[in-house]
């Protein structure tokens, strides 16, 4: 189930950029950098939540939509005139953290969605 959201994401950073290079798109292409970045986060988010317990879920959903809250009013504030570069940054910086960050798992492992190898529960 996690591989055809990586297609996606990988297909619209893919898309976005043949379609920058040639020509296709003129103009402003954050729409689509966005959504790319938008999809990247949301698998990595994803990710994460299919392994964790319940009561992490729980705690992550929180921390997300607050992260969200954040980044939009701190996007608006910080860049208030093209505020688009700025999520798309921030929402790509967050994909990776959410990718690179390490947490305990619900079957005991200590691990990250990114990591090749979970670390064995003690």
């Amino acid at each position: 189930m996690n591989k055809p959201l990586l297609t996606c994401a990988g297909l619209a950073l893919a898309l976005a950029s043949w379609m920058s290079s040639a020509g296709a798109v003129q103009g402003d292409t954050r729409a689509l950098e966005l959504k790319a970045a938008d999809l990247r986060l949301n698998q990595a988010y994803r990710r994460v939540l299919a392994s964790m317990t319940p009561a992490d879920q729980k705690l992550l959903k929180e921390a997300q939509r607050q992260w969200i809250r954040y980044r939009d009013l701190d996007c608006r504030w910080a860049f208030r005139s093209e505020p688009e570069d700025c999520l798309i940054s921030r929402t790509e910086a967050r994909a990776v953290e959410l990718e690179d960050s390490f947490f305990n798992a619900a079957d005991g492992s200590y691990t990250s969605v990114g990591a090749s190898k979970p670390v064995p529960a003690r």
